[in-house]
């Protein structure tokens, strides 16, 4: 049995709750979530229901969606729910819905999110989900139209495609998910007179960052990158909200490109160049990490700090076991590699 809390019209807990299948009292509202994940293509990720279920039965669906339950909040419910029907551990800490719709018995609370996903590995919820798989726009409008997918109106299929990349309320704020080199840098580096050596940098330790790349296997995939600044240079193009901790999310700029970057970024890092990560314990228990190969201690990521003076001494190694036991951080490295290869391969 499930109970839900009852919000007022002003969205706060009235103390009160009621029984999933009771009607919700006159005067009173539920909060429900929904999650849409979006590949870089810009296809959703859709479920189909189980033909047993008691309402859209077997029809298509947004990624996922459900009530929150009582002492729950919007995000917990969304972390409750993704894991429960797709298996993805996703931390929603810091981040915001795109949109709220107010209906007529409650609040639905619409999350959108940018992410590599190998449906293959996800783990369906058997209760809820037969399969999955990728659509774009237009697909699902046509779904809508030959009843194979719920009944949404048109115009919030289009909205929910047009928020993802347009966070803002106005055209010129808006800051999308994809970072692209501007022109002049693009066309200079397809000239050859990337100078990485020439060049001053602002992350910690980049003036002794000299280091040649271990002796791995990853020396093919990376052949074209001598040093920790050329590799500086290359992710400053790829790093984007998308890579960025969804913690951090809805802060991340293009100017602050560094921001909830660190862990993935050393663990490349360490793919490439050898040595260990470290981890600066920050307010809140997290781990700001950073690479150290020999006596070179480097910081690809320091830069989202500002002014702020880091201690680089004394700091517990880190390991990627640990920080690759959450799924989304998993797959941000996962992504932040593919196309790193991609660019070293363009060059």
């Amino acid at each position: 049995m499930e109970i839900f809390d009852l919000y007022t019209a002003q969205r706060e807990k009235t103390g009160k709750t009621m029984v999933r299948g009771d009607e919700t009292p006159e005067g009173y509202y539920r909060l429900v979530i929904h999650v849409c994940i979006f590949d870089e293509e810009g296809r959703m990720l859709i479920q189909q229901r189980q033909p047993f279920k008691s309402s859209w039965s077997g029809l298509w669906d947004v990624s996922l969606g459900g009530h929150a339950v009582c002492g729950e909040d919007s995000r917990m419910a969304a972390h409750r729910e993704t894991l429960e029907e797709l298996g993805l551990d996703i931390d929603f800490t810091g981040i915001r819905p795109s949109l709220t719709i107010h209906w007529e018995k409650g609040f639905d609370d619409y999350y959108e999110l940018i992410m590599p996903v190998n449906e293959d590995e996800l783990k369906l919820q058997e209760e809820e989900v037969q399969r999955v798989r990728w659509a774009d726009k237009a697909e699902i409008l046509k779904m809508i139209d030959s009843g194979e997918f719920i009944p949404y109106e048109k115009s919030l299929i289009e909205l929910l495609f047009f928020r993802k990349d347009h966070r803002s309320a106005h055209t010129g704020n808006d800051k999308g998910y994809n970072v692209h080199p501007d022109k002049s840098e693009t066309e200079a580096e397809s000239q050859g007179e990337r100078k990485s050596s020439d060049k001053t940098y602002n992350f910690y330790g980049w003036e002794k960052a000299d280091i040649s790349p271990a002796t791995n296997e990853y020396v093919d995939e990376y052949g074209n990158i001598s040093n920790p600044k050329e590799l500086y240079d290359i992710l400053s193009k790829i790093w984007c909200a998308q890579t960025c901790a969804p913690r951090m999310r809805e802060r991340w700029t293009a100017e602050n490109k560094t921001l909830g970057q660190c862990s993935i970024t050393a663990f490349l890092a360490q793919d490439i160049f050898g040595g260990k990560v470290y981890g600066i314990k920050r307010p809140g228990g997290n781990y700001h990490c950073y690479n150290v190969v020999g006596d070179c201690i480097f910081d690809l990521t320091s830069e989202q700090f500002g002014d702020e003076k880091l201690d680089y001494e004394n700091n517990p190694e880190q390991f990627r076991e640990v920080h690759f036991a959450k799924e989304e951080k998993r797959m941000r490295y996962e992504y932040l590699k593919e196309k790193l290869k991609e660019a070293c391969n363009k060059e």
